[in-house]
């Protein structure tokens, strides 16, 4: 009776554990560590049974996921922070697809971890001399380099296009400011990245452009040596908020718009268009549309039509 008494406190401890572990696990992307079941009383003689019987599998020495449990994404980089242990977070293009900035949809798993660790796994890996502890947060469960951080890695691994883009989301998302971005930027001083994303922050004025189109557009005009517009002007009457216009030059009342397919395909948002033209000619502006095809294939002609506007209109003082 005794015996029986035993067994079944036994399996009501296993039980327990399990239901434990069940958690922990889809908290984590279903994957786990041989430690953390051991801190909750399975041992990595159960967890190897199970992974036998097929209900665990085992990815690394001593990480593990549950078998029923789809693999994803977030549960790969977990699992392969895991494996590199103790301080290794996700970074790079990794940590760009984690914080889901533009262009990083299939990055691989990239990772930073301490100097001098070695591992046998085939995963792109980052050493460098110095990552402040300010410069780590988390996204679901997963280490992860701060945004800041981020964009100051990639600033050493992609081009000036995808690094604009890449900052220009997280400000438009409100990830971070450009306030945040300049103090990281002081304290990082030597970094690999630091000039890139320095030339990148002292790029922008105003709020960023809200479009790939809008971004390319921007770099049109500046690549033309044309003077700087307003991102996202507010044409206003009175207290009333008129139109808003991708960039402008209004001490000129030009305005520039970036024609996207993706946001004037409907019979609605043409007709839409047409009645902001129409208020924007009334009150004097002039207004130069671009569309993705110009950009690709006649940029100088774009470039011409907004020195020429600039040419032949008067320059008014803003409050006219």
């Amino acid at each position: 009776m005794r015996a029986r008494s035993e067994t079944e406190l036994h399996q009501r401890s296993l039980d327990t554990a399990d239901q434990r572990l069940a958690a922990l696990a889809r908290a984590q992307h279903g994957v786990f560590t041989v430690a953390q079941a051991e801190s909750i009383g399975i041992s990595r003689r159960v967890l190897a049974h199970r992974a036998h019987l097929g209900s665990l599998e085992r990815l690394f020495p001593r990480i593990y996921r549950v078998a029923a449990a789809a693999p994803t994404t977030h549960g790969g980089v977990l699992a392969a922070c895991f494996a590199w242990g103790p301080g290794a977070i996700a970074s790079h293009r990794c940590a760009a697809r984690l914080w889901r900035l533009p262009g990083f949809e299939r990055a691989p798993i990239e990772l930073t971890v301490p100097r001098g660790r070695k591992r046998p796994w085939n995963h792109r890996v980052h050493r460098p001399a110095r990552l402040e502890p300010a410069d780590v947060t988390s996204i679901d469960a997963i280490p992860v380099t701060t945004i800041e951080r981020t964009l100051l890695d990639l600033a050493s691994v992609r081009g000036a296009r995808v690094l604009e883009n890449a900052v220009d989301d997280a400000l438009r998302r409100n990830l971070t400011t450009l306030e945040e971005l300049r103090a990281h930027l002081a304290r990082a001083q030597g970094c690999h990245g630091a000039p890139a994303l320095g030339h990148t922050i002292a790029q922008r004025f105003g709020p960023p452009p809200e479009s790939p189109l809008e971004r390319r557009l921007l770099e049109a005009i500046r690549s033309g040596k044309l003077p700087e517009p307003v991102a996202q002007h507010q044409v206003r009457l009175g207290n009333a908020v008129m139109a808003r216009i991708d960039f402008a030059y209004p001490e000129h009342l030009i305005a520039i718009e970036a024609d996207s397919f993706r946001w004037h395909s409907s019979v609605q948002a043409l007709d839409r268009d047409a009645s902001r033209q129409t208020m924007l000619a009334s009150l004097g502006w002039r207004v130069i549309r671009v569309t993705s095809r110009q950009l690709d294939e006649e940029p100088e002609a774009v470039q011409r039509a907004i020195r020429a506007a600039l040419a032949a209109t008067p320059w008014r003082r803003a409050s006219d």
